[in-house]
């Protein structure tokens, strides 16, 4: 008799831990963290974002415990340190800096990892254009410095500068 109430008593014990401890499998049922998504981003070469704000969160983690992580595909235009994640409760920030005079495209995972190391990310495209250059800085580099007398050229058309009289260029700017 004492052997039948001890495996009943076992019985009862197992089935009520499995039933509190997510379908039988003997571990904790525990959620993915939820991140945002991030819209697309186009920067001009040489300029950092601006905060990019995502809002991370999770069931059983707070939101200050997430850890973010932040990689770049293309690490010739934006590498993985020029990628800042700034602030530590649901809502982050992350800071974009691209290399110096590069332009180009690149896909940033950003991903949130809770305390039971559980993970979800999010991609996004940042493109890196060529900044704006002022037309008069423009001509001065296309037009104002061929001292060799060779005639520049843009889309056909011949320009050349009388190098000895920069004055009536100058009336061009």
């Amino acid at each position: 008799m004492l052997k039948r109430k001890t495996l009943l008593l076992s019985a009862v014990i197992t089935a009520g831990l499995l039933a509190g401890c997510g379908g039988g499998s003997g571990k904790p049922s525990k959620t993915n963290p939820t991140i945002s998504s991030i819209n697309d981003v186009t920067l001009l070469a040489n300029m950092d974002s601006d905060n990019i704000q995502f809002l991370v969160g999770d069931k059983d983690t707070l939101p200050a415990d997430i850890v973010i992580t932040a990689s770049s595909s293309n690490p010739r235009i934006i590498t993985n340190e020029g990628l800042i994640v700034t602030a530590n409760g649901a809502t982050r920030n992350l800071i974009v800096s691209p290399l110096s005079d590069e332009i180009g495209t690149a896909t940033i995972t950003v991903t949130a990892i809770d305390g039971d190391l559980n993970s979800s990310s999010t991609t996004f495209v940042v493109n890196v254009i060529p900044e704006d250059v002022p037309a008069t800085s423009f001509v001065n580099d296309v037009f104002a410095n061929p001292e060799n007398g060779e005639p520049v050229k843009i889309n056909g058309i011949s320009l050349i500068q009388d190098t000895d009289d920069t004055a009536a260029f100058d009336n061009l700017l």
